[in-house]
C-alpha cells in the first residue's frame, strides 16, 4: 500500500480513538484533481473502517455496556472518553440518615431535574426517570448541598450508546 499524505497525518491512531472531527479535517486537504487520487482512494478506506467500528451501533443501547454507577455523598459518576455516550435511565437518590438532605444530580454544573425533588427526606429513595445523555463535555455528577453527605448515596442506571 502507497503511503500517502492522509495516511501520514492519522498514523499510529486506532479507528476507536479517531474522532469524526480529525476525518473532516485531515479530508478537508483533499482536492479532486488526478494528483490527489490516491489520498482520496486512501480517505475513502479509511472513513469506511471508521465506519465499520462506530457506526453499528451507533445511537443504540451497546450489548454488555450497561452499568449502575454509585456516588456516596458528592462527587463524580461518569466521565466518558472521547466518542462515548451513555443514556442514563434513571437516577436513584438514597438517604439513609435521619435528616432531611438537598441533592442535586448534576450533567457538567447544570442540574438535571427539578428543583423539587431534590430534597429527600430521612429513609428514603427519589427517582428521577431519564433518559439523560451523557459525554465527555457532559460529565455526570452528584452535589449534596445541605444535609450530611456520607447518608447519601445515588445510583445511576446506565448504557453505552456510542464509542
Amino acid at each position: 500500500m502507497e503511503p500517502t499524505e492522509i495516511r501520514n497525518q492519522l498514523k499510529n491512531q486506532s479507528f476507536d480513538n479517531v474522532l469524526p472531527a480529525s476525518l473532516k479535517q485531515v479530508g478537508g486537504v483533499v482536492f479532486p484533481d488526478d494528483s490527489s487520487l490516491p489520498d482520496q482512494l486512501a480517505y475513502s478506506q479509511i472513513v469506511n473502517a471508521w465506519q465499520a467500528v462506530h457506526v453499528p451501533t451507533y445511537g443504540n443501547p451497546i450489548p454488555n455496556t450497561g452499568a449502575v454507577k454509585t456516588v456516596t455523598g458528592s462527587g463524580e459518576a461518569l466521565n466518558p472518553g472521547d466518542n462515548e455516550v451513555y443514556r442514563v435511565d434513571y437516577i436513584a437518590i438514597t438517604n439513609s440518615g435521619g435528616a432531611p438532605a438537598d441533592v442535586i444530580p448534576l450533567c457538567d454544573s447544570t442540574p438535571m431535574c427539578s428543583t423539587d425533588v431534590s430534597t429527600i427526606q430521612p429513609a428514603s429513595t427519589t427517582v428521577v426517570k431519564g433518559p439523560f445523555f451523557v459525554d465527555k463535555l457532559l460529565p455526570l455528577s452528584v452535589a449534596v448541598t445541605s444535609g450530611t453527605a456520607s447518608d447519601i448515596s445515588t445510583k445511576f442506571v446506565l448504557i453505552k450508546i456510542s464509542q
